[in-house]
Parts: C-alpha cells; structure tokens; sequence
C-alpha cells in the first residue's frame, strides 16, 4: 500500500576471490529508501564450507500507487580459483513488480500508514494557574512507527475562543533501531490568555491507518476545559500604571 514500509535484503554468496568486481544495486525508482545495513564480505559457514558473503537491507516506502519496479542488481567480476584458474562471470538478480495499493483516505486527507501512533502534550508551567493575560507555551508530540519524518503529518489545533494561539514551529525527526524506524514530530505553540473565562481547547485528532489490523484508526490529545483566572492585583496595578504612563 502507498506510504508502506517493506523490507528488501540482497544477499550475494561466493567462495573464491573476485578481481575487477562491480556490483549495480537496485535504483529503487518510486521508492523512498532507508539503508539499515551494509555488510561486505563477511565469512558465512556453510556444510559444504565456509562462503563469503555481501549482503543489504533497505527499508522501502512505496511513494506512488501502481505498479512499480524495484529494479535489477548486476553483479559481475572475474572469479580466481588459483593461478590458473579463473573465470569471467555476469550475474543478475531480477526483482518481480510490485502492485501498491492506492491510499484510502479521502482526497487532501493526509495519508499515515504505520505499525502505531501516539499523540501527546505537555505545557510549559501548569496550566490550572493560568490567568488572563498569561502567556504559555503548548507541545504536542506526535510519533508513529514504521513510517519516515517525511511522512508525518502538521499538526494544527483548532482556535478556541477567548485564548490565541501561535504557531512557534515544528520539528521531524527519525531513529533507526534494527529495521524499526521510528519517526517523531514536536509541534510547539505559544498560547495567550485574554480573558478570565472558562475555555475549552478542542480535541486534537490525527488519522492514520493501521498496517497490522488494516483498518483505519485515530489518536487523539482529548479536549479539556481550562479556567482562566483573573490577574493578581500586583499586576493589574502595574498595568495601571503602565497605560497611564503612557498616556502622559
């Protein structure tokens, strides 16, 4: 399916010595890649001997529907048994197609297809004293797993009323333990009190479809009820104070 992670390995085995080597990996075209390792000439035992071995990982994320090709690996060198015996050889590894589902979601939707998401939150100072005039600052942590950064959606909270908020930027990143990947976006907003009423922060939704059930999902920062307190006296005076000043 579009967006999906895939795993693909090439193994090349042989027991003699190789001069005048050359390897073309797979071009991968209509996929975004991840390299999870590169493991040249290792020793691998086998019953019939020992064997020397080149292998790969990639983790794929199909970026269009349709059929796609992950492409051919050419391998061909000349192999050197002894002195006297050696001999040229050409080798190629055909991959077969790949039919990759359309996403399901409705057009202009964002389309996340990962193993898990979360989403949480957190506040610069506690949110239960905030009073009118307060500024605070709001995160919201997003993170799925088995997708890239690339792949994450924006998160954008709904406006609520009496309480404005702005946009300080947002920042994606990935690890790679194993052929997991993980990817992890922080969305950081700067909240500004206006007035010492009750507001409520609407629930933060990101859709997202599961890749272990197949079926469609949702996480969610539930929605919540703030009280806006009205300001201590010490600083309605120095406000006071400030205008008048100003005034004169």
């Amino acid at each position: 399916m579009l967006g999906e992670r895939l795993v693909a390995d090439l193994v090349l085995r042989h027991r003699h010595a190789i001069a005048d080597e050359a390897i073309t990996l797979p071009d991968f075209d209509g996929f975004d890649t991840l390299t999870v390792f590169e493991r040249r000439r290792t020793i691998v035992e086998a019953e019939d001997g020992a064997w020397r071995q080149i292998a790969w990982r990639w983790l794929l994320f199909p970026n269009r529907s349709g059929t796609l090709a992950v492409g051919d690996a050419d391998w061909r060198g000349e192999m050197v048994r002894s002195r006297t015996q050696r001999g040229r050889f050409e080798r190629r590894v055909d991959s077969p197609p790949l039919a990759v589902a359309p996403a399901l979601s409705d057009p202009g939707e964002w389309w996340l297809p990962a193993r898990e998401v979360t989403l949480a939150e957190s506040w610069s100072s506690d949110i239960r004293a905030l009073s009118a005039g307060d500024e605070i600052i709001r995160t919201i942590t997003l993170v799925a797993e088995g997708v890239l950064a690339r792949q994450l959606p924006s998160v954008t909270p709904l406006e609520s009323r009496s309480i404005t908020s702005t946009a300080l930027g947002e920042r994606r990143e990935q690890t790679l333990i194993g052929d997991r990947v993980t990817a992890t976006g922080t969305y950081t907003f700067r909240l500004h009190a206006r007035s010492p009423v009750p507001v409520f922060l609407d629930t933060v939704r990101v859709g997202w479809w599961d890749t272990r059930t197949r079926e469609a999902d949702e996480s969610i920062v539930p929605a919540r009820r703030i009280n806006v307190g009205l300001p201590e006296r010490a600083d309605l005076l120095r406000d006071l104070a400030l205008r008048e000043s100003s005034a004169t």
